[in-house]
């Protein structure tokens, strides 16, 4: 396993790691309504790859709205095994060696096992929209 920095440079591999994500695709929508190129705009976006290079988890931390947002997706193939967790402990030693005062982050509340993740990661629930939760974590 290895995580890699991407930028716009690097689109080919995001794009595979979209046209991968399988059933994911379901509860990860920040690409439906955004162009791969959205991540020009991002603090960091990373890459999971797995053993053979193949990309397997997504993460960033994205400027907008006057917050700073975590978004983070695993293929589904890799869920269940640990990977978000590494991502997850990426980006937030990211986000605090950026400074950032907190971070936000959205998930479909039937996405129970990334709810579980964000709170054993420190996350606090601050507003339920009925089938989407919003969380901040204060560094």
């Amino acid at each position: 396993m290895q995580i890699i920095d991407i930028d716009i440079n690097d689109l080919s591999l995001l794009e595979k790691f979209i046209a991968g994500l399988g059933r994911s695709a379901e509860t990860f929508r920040y690409f439906r309504n955004r162009p791969p190129q959205a991540i020009a705009a991002h603090i960091c976006t990373r890459l999971l790859l797995d053993d053979d290079g193949e990309p397997i988890g997504y993460g960033h931390l994205d400027p907008a709205d006057g917050r700073v947002w975590l978004g983070i997706a695993l293929v589904e193939r890799a869920a269940g095994h640990g990977h978000g967790k590494i991502l997850m402990a990426s980006l937030l030693e990211e986000a605090e060696r950026q400074g950032l005062a907190e971070i936000h982050l959205a998930v479909d509340n039937v996405n129970v096992r990334a709810r579980a993740l964000y709170e054993k990661s420190g996350f606090k629930l601050i507003e339920d929209r009925g089938n989407l939760s919003v969380y901040r974590m204060g560094f």
